[in-house]
């Protein structure tokens, strides 16, 4: 996440406990959570022959870990020639940033969990909120963007697709 905000800073910053660099760390989170969605994903009931609902989370939980797998490979790749930060620069991360991509893993595995008990809807709407207020602070995005997630979702698999979602708790 530090790359995100700045850019100047080595990619390979390491860990302030473990000495691991955060790229290895973050690969292995992302790649967790990939397993865990894509194992979810294929849970997900369907017809024989046809793709299902279940196949998008699964592609999602294959991109990701891609992505993840490359994040490691990277941070594996780097660990070996760090170089130190510049002038001014720290390379640790407050721990207020470093749980920031732990929360988003653990969100994504409890919205994962909790689709179809709490339904659709609500549980793409906490989990919007939620990794909403994870990476901002402005309050219109807090508000805003879990609810268009949330009705653009619905929009495209609902209406577009005809795919019939979990109602949940608003039955």
């Amino acid at each position: 996440m530090d790359r995100l905000r700045n850019s100047s800073e080595p990619s390979s910053a390491t860990s302030p406990r473990a000495g691991i660099p955060q790229d290895i760390v973050s690969g292995g989170v992302l790649l967790a959570a990939a397993v865990a969605y894509g194992v979810g994903g294929l849970e997900i009931p369907a017809q024989p022959a046809e793709p299902g609902p279940g196949f998008l989370p699964v592609i999602l939980a294959v991109l990701l870990g891609a992505l993840a797998l490359a994040v490691l490979v990277g941070g594996l790749r780097s660990s070996g020639r760090a170089e130190p930060p510049a002038a001014g620069k720290s390379s640790t991360t407050s721990p207020a940033e470093a749980r920031g991509p732990w929360l988003a893993g653990l969100a994504t595995i409890l919205y994962a969990a909790l689709f179809q008990p709490l339904g659709f809807a609500l549980s793409t709407l906490v989990y919007s909120a939620v990794l909403t207020g994870l990476f901002t602070d402005e309050w219109k995005h807090r508000l805003g963007v879990p609810v268009l997630v949330t009705a653009a979702l619905y929009l495209f698999f609902s209406v577009a697709l005809g795919v019939r979602l979990p109602p949940g708790l608003l039955r």
